[in-house]
């Protein structure tokens, strides 16, 4: 059997077709390269402008000064503070300044000044001069530290008590005298210290009787004072009936034996053993409570029966 050969022949319009399809699409290769390359050299230059005007603006911008000045290094610092100075020998150096100790007194004299005092009694006297001669005064070199030492030991020297006014006596007396001969500066130093003191304890001590002793009792109420005083008085009258007030002096603050209280003195009527009336005035002792206000008479006394 004979091979039939078969060749398909396009027509000449067939193959131009087919060959301008190849070139177009060549072409169409080529564009897109150049727009990619066209691309990447835009970009590259807008990053090239970018990066001028930040450079351009970081140089125009004030640069802050730093200081050339070299520091030493930590170990350098602590070597130079631990280093102990050497004294040159042509310059003198000064000498430690330091604080001079005062120095005790050789002898303290303390005695008795009449002109200090008024009127007073030879036995009140007696005391203060004893205690002129046993109490043993300080001779600390410091005026202020003395001065509370003499105090601390007349303190201590009437510790079992002694008339307020004994005490202040005799404070007047070791302010009379020198605390060191021909030093007024000391002496004034030491003057005002001891009369400081004093004062301080005067207050305390105030203080500490009106805590005691509560508040004041009220005397401009209805009956004039607490019916606790009225019922008082009444029960060391003949006729406890016949009491008709009147007035009423104070109340001051006071002691009654050794209690701090309040003293009132009340004006009044009432019949005597005659039956008639008469007018007397009765001491009231009270001490009020801060809290309930109530009053505790300590004790009445009549001046008729004085």
């Amino acid at each position: 059997m004979d091979l039939i050969e078969a060749r398909v022949v396009f027509p000449p319009s067939r193959q131009f077709k087919f060959s301008a399809s190849a070139s177009l699409f060549s072409d169409e290769v080529v564009d897109l390269e150049r727009m990619r390359a066209v691309l990447f050299f835009s970009i590259a230059v807008l990053a090239l402008v970018l990066l001028m005007a930040v450079l351009k603006r970081s140089s125009s911008a004030p640069r802050a000064t730093i200081s050339a000045i070299p520091f030493p290094a930590p170990t350098a610092m602590l070597a130079a503070a631990s280093q102990t100075p050497t004294a040159s020998p042509n310059v003198p150096q000064p000498e430690a300044s330091s604080t001079p100790t005062a120095q005790p007194l050789k002898s303290r004299i303390v005695v008795h000044h009449p002109e200090q005092f008024g009127k007073i009694s030879t036995a009140e006297l007696a005391v203060i001069k004893k205690a002129l001669r046993t109490i043993r005064w300080s001779r600390n070199g410091d005026p202020g530290a003395a001065a509370d030492e003499d105090y601390a030991a007349i303190v201590k020297y009437f510790k079992d008590g002694t008339p307020h006014n004994l005490f202040a006596d005799l404070i007047a007396e070791i302010e009379g005298n020198d605390y060191r001969l021909g030093d007024g500066a000391a002496n004034d130093t030491y003057s005002l210290r001891v009369q400081a003191d004093f004062d301080s304890s005067v207050k305390a001590d105030r203080d500490r009787e009106e805590a005691a002793a509560g508040p004041a009792p009220d005397t401009d109420t209805l009956w004039g004072v607490s019916l606790y005083v009225h019922d008082a008085i009444k029960s060391v009258l003949r006729d406890p009936d016949s009491y008709k007030y009147i007035s009423v002096s104070g109340p001051w603050r006071t002691s009654h034996t050794g209690k701090p209280c309040w003293l009132e003195k009340v004006h009044f009527r009432a019949k005597n053993g005659f039956g008639g009336y008469e007018i007397d005035t009765a001491s009231v002792w009270v001490v009020r409570d801060s809290t309930s206000y109530h009053e505790t008479v300590l004790d009445v006394q009549l001046a008729s029966q004085e």
